[in-house]
């Protein structure tokens, strides 16, 4: 465990009693003002903030769309001098959650590459942001963030640390990213700083890798608040398909009607099925010309303003479907997708749940979330799970990287259902003529009730 440094930056004025009904009254009254009266906190957000004010270290486990993110710049609304920094994996999310604090009344900076870094580091350290969102690697450069944080100029500020999408940690933290797995040094030169993480998925491992690798509670009490991400409003089914990765045609039955095209997102696990599907789309809708760009594409390796251009234009009902990658899965805020399709199954139920979660952000809308499957991937799933019936196991065996890609599927009882094409589907080189069989399930099928849901987020 890290120890604190000399010269770390200590927590300069004392933390606030959570217990006044008058600091409670304050952040209702201050939220309803800087949203135009539409968002009135919950109980739950009013307690992370709350936590966060008195001193704790947080950690929050809520669904997709939940509202997670208010309450931690919430200490902001009654603080004069305080700081949020969060750390956040993507770019497109820092960008997106500086428009929404800053609709709130906010000042707030994002730190990444098309930063104009002297200009921006000068006006932090003048005071200029209440919030500044960049990645742990800029946290964690002395030339970057992690100078700036330990200025003198900013000694007499509040600072609160928040790591956004937190069960990164455990899935990026190795080889692919090996910031995030050191995140918890700052924790040595920010010794008497809060720290917080939020994440919509986390099962019993995840979490308790979350904790240790932030040193949370280590130097401070530890508050959870954990709300499950069982949403109602989101339908589940799985579509076993004829062919193999490759038959994209079988995607366009969700399309039947050109004139009427659900909002929808279309996750992949590759770059080219990205590109195969949307060229199969196009063609199917028969959109040309300017048309064409009502299916789009986002993935990692596209410009930054490409990759913006895509997520803004779906935002804004300019794209009907956007076929993403995982460079999209996370922090993504569109309120009103109906439709959500895994095409080809993904490499771990966790992935599953935080893509399927991006639908029907709004609890007035419901949304379809469909895996699409391949014969193998069923064939694979029936056997792991006892010839169709789902097999018993603690909610984290699907934690070890290995066992997840191969039981994907174990704990998903799949039915059988009428067969949705009467015209025979594309021809494949392993399987001639065949025809899709979609498995309709709702929420109990899936996992069979919201005891389960709450098992599997580690409901206390």
């Amino acid at each position: 465990m890290s120890t604190p440094a000399s010269g770390s930056v200590q927590s300069s004025n004392p933390p606030v009693d959570p217990t006044t009904a008058e600091l409670h009254a304050q952040l209702i009254e201050e939220t309803l003002k800087r949203t135009n009266g539409e968002k009135r906190p919950h109980d739950w957000q009013l307690k992370v903030a709350l936590d966060m004010l008195a001193g704790h270290d947080t950690l929050t486990i809520a669904g997709t769309g939940s509202g997670k993110t208010l309450p931690f710049v919430m200490p902001t609304f009654v603080l004069k001098k305080a700081i949020i920094w969060i750390l956040a994996p993507l770019n497109y999310i820092q960008e997106q959650q500086v428009k929404d604090f800053e609709s709130m009344g906010l000042s707030a900076v994002c730190v990444n590459q098309s930063t104009r870094w002297k200009e921006t580091k000068k006006d932090i350290i003048r005071g200029k942001y209440q919030v500044v969102i960049s990645s742990p690697e800029a946290f964690l450069d002395v030339d970057k963030l992690h100078g700036v944080i330990l200025s003198q100029e900013l000694a007499d500020y509040r600072h609160f640390v928040v790591v956004d999408e937190a069960h990164v940690i455990k899935k990026w933290g190795g080889e692919f990213c090996v910031a995030y797995s050191r995140v918890g040094d700052l924790r040595a030169a920010l010794h008497g700083v809060p720290f917080s993480a939020a994440t919509a998925t986390a099962t019993e491992a995840i979490k308790n890798a979350i904790i240790m690798s932030l040193h949370l509670g280590a130097y401070r009490s530890l508050q959870i608040t954990n709300r499950g991400n069982f949403r109602p409003n989101i339908e589940h089914s799985v579509h076993r398909m004829a062919g193999g990765a490759e038959s994209y045609k079988e995607i366009t039955h969700l399309f039947p009607d050109p004139t009427n095209i659900k909002k929808t997102l279309i996750f992949v696990n590759n770059v080219e099925q990205a590109k195969g599907l949307v060229h199969e789309l196009r063609q199917h809708l028969k959109l040309t010309g300017d048309d064409r760009y009502r299916v789009r594409a986002y993935f990692a390796n596209r410009s930054e303003a490409g990759k913006i251009d895509a997520a803004e234009a779906f935002k804004a009902g300019q794209c009907d479907i956007l076929v993403t990658t995982e460079a999209l899965t996370m922090g993504c805020d569109f309120a009103d997708v109906e439709l959500v399709i895994q095409y080809t199954a993904p490499n771990s139920v966790v992935t599953h749940i935080q893509r399927m979660g991006r639908g029907a952000r709004w609890p007035n809308i419901r949304c379809q979330a469909i895996m699409m499957i391949t014969a193998s991937d069923h064939e694979r799933a029936v056997k792991l799970s006892g010839g169709g019936r789902a097999r018993e196991g603690k909610p984290d065996d699907f934690l070890d990287p290995k066992r997840e890609e191969d039981e994907l599927l174990g704990n998903i009882e799949v039915q059988e259902g009428a067969e949705t094409a009467e015209e025979e589907t594309e021809v494949t080189t392993h399987n001639k003529n065949p025809k899709s069989r979609w498995f309709g399930l709702d929420n109990t099928d899936v996992i069979s009730n919201h005891d389960e849901w709450s098992q599997l987020n580690c409901l206390e």
